[in-house]
């Protein structure tokens, strides 16, 4: 596996809201948007199943990641 995006409920309600986390890639595979690609579907999939709020979490070091997240809108909640 080249990218992965560990998806899942969010734990605050169980209904409706949409956690994911652990997105990463392969060393080798990197800079070829495959997060991206990954987190990409994982939305896709939420969406599909209905959730209608999504969540994550990122370490603020990790300035390609934030990049994604914040393409995809997800905003700064707390730090």
């Amino acid at each position: 596996m080249a990218s992965q995006c560990d998806c899942r409920i969010a734990p605050t309600d169980g209904r409706d809201r949409y956690w994911s986390g652990m997105t990463g890639t392969r060393r080798a595979f990197r800079s070829r948007g495959l997060a991206k690609l990954a987190k990409n579907d994982s939305l896709h999939l939420a969406r599909a199943a209905g959730y209608t709020a999504a969540f994550t979490g990122n370490d603020t070091e990790n300035a390609p990641l934030l990049a994604i997240n914040t393409w995809f809108g997800y905003r700064p909640t707390a730090r």
